[in-house]
């Protein structure tokens, strides 16, 4: 994420860093706190954090459907 941050900061006029904002999110059987860095014009948005959240949905579409299709929630 530093990195990602870095490229934005230089490509952009008069942006800068600007901390961290905390995030809690869910991992597999855990909840994890992940600091996410910021920037003073909120341009910056982590591909990471775009990849969890494609994962999460995948995860809760594939539970419906598998529970739709007939399987228990002990099952899914």
């Amino acid at each position: 994420m530093k990195a990602e941050r870095k490229d934005i900061l230089t490509t952009s006029n008069g942006n800068k860093a600007n901390g961290y904002r905390s995030l809690r999110g869910l991992d597999i059987n855990e909840a994890i706190e992940l600091a996410i860095l910021r920037d003073h014009s909120g341009q910056f948005n982590p591909l990471q954090l775009e990849i969890m959240r494609e994962q999460q949905d995948m995860l809760n579409e594939l539970c419906f459907d598998l529970y739709v299709n007939g399987l228990t929630t002990c099952q899914v």
